[in-house]
């Protein structure tokens, strides 16, 4: 959902100043030997700066951090292809450096690799290598490992080239073998809610795929159906992290809750970690 600048303004006051701040917690990155994190869609009501609150409050110390919370919002910036050539990269720093004091790592930044027109405007072009590349380059100044992203198969040689240069780990949303040969950099960032929404069997994939992984999505959903609350659905959450931790596996597996619940997102997200804390305990 895309929430209007007073919206956002609003949304991170309130939550800047429902939240304290507990620079002393001790914060979770991982459970049972398995690297745990969450996927900051979770609070897609949230700025970056009231995320950081919001994830100390639920105690996880380690994010894949999601784009859009950090770029400008389309009314205050239409020409997104403009702001991403120009902004300065001490930008992501502070945002790297705000994370950090609070004791929390972006281990993923989760950009989509496309421009953004203004509204009523035809498609903008894809991005050319120059575009492509301030995402790798913002990956590093935020301090992360990796870029996860949806890579189509017509910007993928160039993914895979940017990625050799930067010797960045790219996490890709596709299931599709072939991408993954283009550069040793590349990886799985596998969704297994999605997969399973879409018919699949999830625990399968894992078991067949998880050397090739750097990230995991946790989301539960009926086998071609909805996202549901963790463990009411079909995407074997139980099964993948026991196997997860019962091979060692260097995969951070991270919250992704889409759900409809009944509580605000942060109670909805802090009910998923009691759910992965009584697996993996």
């Amino acid at each position: 959902m895309l929430y209007s600048r007073r919206k956002f303004i609003q949304t991170t006051m309130a939550a800047s100043l429902a939240i304290p701040l507990l620079a002393e917690t001790k914060l979770i990155t991982q459970l049972g030997g398995v690297r745990i994190g969450l996927q900051t869609y979770s609070l897609r009501g949230l700025r970056y700066e009231a995320l950081i609150p919001a994830m100390q409050q639920i105690g996880i110390g380690s994010c894949e951090l999601w784009s859009t919370q950090v770029e400008p919002l389309r009314e205050d910036v239409p020409d997104i292809a403009q702001w991403r050539s120009t902004v300065s990269m001490d930008f992501f720093k502070n945002v790297r450096r705000q994370f950090n004091q609070a004791g929390i790592e972006i281990s993923a930044y989760n950009p989509t690799l496309g421009n953004r027109g203004p509204r009523g405007a035809p498609p903008p072009p894809p991005p050319s290598e120059d575009q492509l590349d301030r995402f790798f380059e913002m990956t590093e100044a935020l301090g992360a490992i990796s870029l996860n992203s949806s890579v189509s198969a017509q910007i993928a040689p160039t993914i895979a080239a940017l990625a050799d240069k930067h010797k960045i780990i790219v996490g890709n949303y596709s299931q599709d073998a072939e991408t993954l040969e283009l550069s040793k950099y590349f990886r799985y960032d596998f969704d297994i809610g999605d997969y399973t929404r879409a018919g699949h069997d999830s625990l399968q994939f894992v078991k067949d795929n998880y050397q090739q992984m750097s990230d995991i999505h946790l989301k539960d959903c009926i086998l071609n159906g909805a996202s549901v609350p963790f463990g009411q659905g079909d995407s074997h959450m139980k099964e993948i992290l026991q196997f997860l931790k019962q091979k060692k596996a260097n995969v951070r597996a991270n919250i992704d809750c889409d759900y409809p619940g009944t509580g605000t997102s942060i109670e909805e997200v802090k009910k998923c970690l009691d759910y992965v804390r009584a697996i993996l305990a």
